[in-house]
């Protein structure tokens, strides 16, 4: 299998498991929003976000570092060491719970001032904090592997069973308790499901170099996309107040959508690039560039799909108490996508060991981001938070992009994204056409995607790398016969 099979191989799961996960994560919240009115909204919201923040930063980077190192030493058929480094990862993961534990109870009084929750909440992100260390690391493993179709199956599984409970608590009358206790029910099932046994060992290396450097490194990764990612929740409902919580965490959970595609492609380049470390630029260069003009072929139009039914869309997906959070829809679709496409940036920095570069970006864009998001957050409100995201986004963006071209001379395609944005026209008609039901916005849109893909067509958009993608893509789903070896 060459590199970009390989690369279409590890889309196709990934895509199926963002499709899950993404699907799960809309019924997830959207059950929550039927439920739970704002503040209660806001206080599950809260409560999930914050220990997804303090999962990242005591896993101290470990899983960045994972994700690095045993693609590299995979290749290298260094396979002592790889079950060296998980045995060790781990050990150090339970070192730092239990201190983090300590931590947390003796200053129980102040966490649950701050974040305004209950004293019984304070126990379960304690428990979601645990429980969620160990499923984020051992679900890295597997993706490390590109074991994918374990991956996507251990994923939808863990899915399933945090939708499955939470329905099920909150049906029966248990409220915000019900969203926090259905994410550790799905960490839980993670981390049997996803358990490496074979690789335990018990040989710790607390002395391997390139674990502790690249965890450093990946902490403050991690640390970068869960702040930008989750930490302005908090910062909402310690400056102002759960209500307007729920209100972004309504207008994102929509709009997170769009950086979907290039973040499924980045993962799924991302180990390459790893197994690729010092060996042929040129075939990086095209993986990127490449993954970059996906990204935007197909986010352009569910920018403009989200933006312009953005009221239709928070009706039928949460309930009318949220429709103020339209307006923060168009300004976060695309921060997504601007993240995104920096987070591609980001990750081969990393991959391609350019650690002064990678440090200097998430340090600037951290601080960026920690400067202006409280004072808009206080001027603003929500939609301070929306704009301090794409600020940021763009931050990470442009920096990204300066560093990484010193290595890997990233040409952008312009006169393809010329046919995405000319053939994306169509879309506007959205701006007459207000669906009234769901059928009608499917039957709507689909018409416009057909007149998306047929200009694109009718621009010579597309290629036969192109056609091969999707031949590869077909063979997993066992009909690539469907298309003929001839067609261009």
């Amino acid at each position: 299998m060459n590199v970009k099979q390989k690369a279409a191989n590890n889309s196709f799961y990934l895509f199926l498991y963002w499709i899950i996960n993404t699907l799960g994560g809309f019924v997830f919240w959207m059950i929550a929003g039927k439920f739970l009115n704002e503040s209660e909204y806001g206080i599950a919201l809260t409560a999930i976000s914050f220990g997804f923040l303090i999962i990242s930063i005591i896993t101290l980077g470990i899983p960045a570092a994972l994700s690095k190192l045993i693609p590299e030493y995979k290749a290298n058929r260094q396979m002592k060491k790889i079950n060296s480094i998980i045995t060790t990862s781990l050990a150090i993961i339970l070192i730092i719970n239990i201190l983090n534990a300590m931590i947390f109870f003796s200053l129980k009084n102040y966490f649950v001032f701050l974040l305004k929750i209950t004293d019984q909440l304070f126990y379960f992100i304690i428990a979601y904090i645990f429980f969620g260390s160990f499923s984020v690391t051992l679900f890295t493993i597997k993706y490390s592997f590109q074991l994918m179709k374990e991956y996507t199956i251990i994923g939808a599984l863990s899915v399933f069973s945090k939708i499955l409970l939470s329905f099920v608590l909150l049906y029966f009358g248990f409220k915000y308790f019900g969203p926090i206790l259905g994410v550790i029910f799905s960490s839980i099932i993670t981390i049997i499901l996803a358990f490496p046994g074979k690789q335990i060992k018990f040989n710790l290396m607390f002395n391997e170099k390139d674990i502790f450097s690249y965890s450093i490194l990946g902490f403050f990764g991690a640390l970068f996309f869960s702040l930008i990612a989750n930490f302005n929740y908090s910062i909402i409902t310690i400056i102002k107040s759960t209500n307007a919580t729920g209100i972004f965490g309504v207008a994102m959970m929509i709009s997170s959508v769009i950086s979907a595609i290039p973040n499924i492609l980045n993962n799924a380049i991302y180990p390459i690039i790893s197994e690729l470390f010092g060996k042929r630029s040129k075939i990086l260069q095209s993986l990127i560039n490449h993954t970059i003009r996906y990204s935007l072929l197909i986010t352009l139009p569910l920018i403009l799909i989200f933006s312009l039914n953005s009221r239709f869309l928070i009706l039928t997906f949460s309930s009318d108490k949220f429709v103020s959070a339209s307006k923060l829809i168009p300004i976060l679709s695309v921060s997504t996508l601007i993240l995104g496409i920096g987070g591609i940036f980001v990750n081969a920095l990393f991959a391609l060991r350019m650690t002064k570069y990678y440090t200097r970006v998430i340090s600037i864009s951290t601080i960026t981001f920690l400067i202006i998001s409280f004072i808009l957050v206080y001027l603003l409100s929500e939609t301070g938070a929306a704009i301090s995201y794409f600020i940021t986004s763009t931050t990470l963006l442009f920096l990204s992009y300066i560093y990484l071209n010193r290595k890997i001379k990233v040409e952008f395609a312009v006169n393809d994204y010329l046919k995405i944005i000319i053939s994306s026209l169509p879309f506007l008609f959205l701006l007459v056409i207000k669906p009234m039901n769901l059928i009608m916005f499917i039957l709507a849109n689909g018409l416009l995607v057909l007149a998306y893909a047929t200009i694109l067509y009718k621009l010579k958009f597309f290629t036969r790398n192109d056609i091969n993608i999707v031949k590869t893509v077909l063979a997993k789903l066992k009909i690539s016969k469907l298309i003929k070896a001839d067609f261009v």
